[in-house]
């Protein structure tokens, strides 16, 4: 508690992380203290003695504005010029705002806005652009290369040019981007997945204002076309590249898109699904039907530019016209992202791979139990998990002043561990616990 020397509290709190702080002034409030104060109505403005506090309608380009009564932080967008078109991006954040950034850059490569630093979640953003005639690129970009739907809430984006939506979207990886001309040309394709080597693969074009277009499809038959919506045919599975550049007899712009095919299956999958549960992952996957069907081994990595670890294997039906289930637990997944696939094996040892699955598990702080607390210093320690860890576990205590008094390293930890203290002398110390990415730590009292 602050007070002041008649008793008057100024501050007061204790329920803070690092450190908290408090802004007071002695004496009379000025328009120059850079707190409100007094009968001010914003800081240093407002009142009977200081200026006007600024306002979208004083007819006056003051405060943050960008314009007459416009831009900035609280009023509404300055409208574009005649000659410019008014370009709307509407971005709804997913459950880690912190990982979504964005940039709208002009032919040469130059920002013309951009967003980044989010800590809001499910936050609605709206921005404006107006832009002059010419060529541009939009790309939204996910750190943790999930995407902004739908593992880890329901984020979506939206693009408009003059009220015309020219891309929406949330599920991607890192990246997602949309290339454009002023006046408006948007060469835009999708394409439907999962596919396999082999299968027609026709993308479906979302251009506007294009006249003509031009496809690329290396290692496809055919490599090049012409059509507005082509059929390519890749004969092996891979990931390959289809480029479209769009063209309206004055512009041309162009965008691409990679495509993964997978092998032919002797096994039909109905189903593949991945899911988080007591910080371990549930890899489930269903058959309609088997044949020829040896064993399957699980394969795992938590980046796709490696390679994927054989995790477990699981012995197949033979040969099966009747549906089947199956269910693999990974103990020791990575937290963030993890890929799997699993790999079919025949009785012949012929093998072929199913699609990936991405499996999210989340960056959060794991607090066990630890009790007694406070404890008598003959009493040990216990720090309880709601499961095993099944890996090294550091164990750190340090006094009030920083001095580490303690510390342990346990291997192949389980879920629970004790630490006896009968050393230790009475007073108050930090508990700091890895193990992993995962960290926790807690104030416990020795009497």
């Amino acid at each position: 508690t602050v007070s002041d020397e008649n008793g008057n509290t100024l501050a007061s709190g204790g329920e803070f992380a690092t450190e908290e702080s408090t802004n007071f002034c002695f004496g009379d409030p000025t328009c120059d203290d850079g707190v409100q104060n007094g009968d001010e109505t914003g800081v240093d403005c407002g009142g009977a003695s200081c200026p006007a506090c600024p306002t979208c309608d004083d007819g006056v380009q003051n405060g943050d504005e960008t314009g007459v009564d416009c831009g900035g932080a609280t009023c509404p967008a300055c409208p574009c010029l005649a000659s410019e078109f008014g370009v709307d991006i509407n971005i709804v954040l997913d459950s880690f705002p912190d990982e979504t950034s964005w940039i709208l850059t002009d032919a040469d490569g130059n920002a013309v806005a951009f967003g980044e630093n989010y800590d809001q979640i499910g936050a609605n953003i709206s921005e404006q652009a107006c832009l002059a005639n010419g060529c541009y690129e939009f790309r939204i970009v996910d750190d943790f290369g999930d995407g902004i739907c739908c593992n880890a809430g329901n984020g979506n984006y939206i693009l408009e040019i003059d009220n015309i939506v020219i891309a929406t979207g949330g599920a991607f990886n890192s990246v997602d981007s949309i290339a454009f001309c002023l006046p408006l040309l948007v060469a835009g394709f999708d394409i439907t997945v999962p596919l396999s080597a082999g299968q027609s693969v026709t993308p479906i074009n979302t251009s506007i204002n294009a006249t003509s277009y031009l496809w690329e499809a290396p290692m496809a038959v055919p490599s090049q076309s012409t059509e507005e919506n082509p059929t390519f045919t890749y004969s092996e599975a891979g990931l390959y590249t289809i480029t479209l550049t769009a063209s309206n007899g004055t512009n041309s712009v162009t965008t691409s898109q990679d495509v993964i095919l997978t092998e032919n299956l002797p096994v039909t999958y109905t189903h593949l699904a991945g899911i988080v549960e007591n910080r371990k992952i549930r890899l489930d996957w269903k058959l309609a039907t088997e044949l020829n069907n040896d064993y399957f081994e699980i394969e795992h990595t938590d980046n796709l530019s490696q390679n994927f670890e054989v995790i477990g294997k699981l012995e197949g039906a033979g040969n099966s016209t009747n549906p089947t289930a199956y269910t693999y637990y990974h103990q020791t997944p990575k937290s963030g992202n993890n890929y799997y696939r699993i790999k079919q094996v025949d009785f012949d040892g012929n093998s072929s791979y199913s699609e990936t699955v991405q499996v999210k598990l989340d960056r959060t702080y794991i607090t066990p139990d630890i009790y007694p607390n406070p404890i008598r210093n003959e009493e040990s320690l216990i720090i309880d998990f709601n499961d095993a860890l099944n890996s090294t576990l550091q164990i750190d205590i340090v006094d009030l002043t920083g001095k580490e008094v303690y510390r342990k390293q346990v291997e192949d930890a389980q879920n629970r561990v004790i630490i006896p203290i009968k050393e230790l002398s009475k007073g108050i110390y930090i508990i700091s616990g890895q193990y992993g990415d995962y960290r926790f730590h807690e104030k416990i009292t020795i009497y």
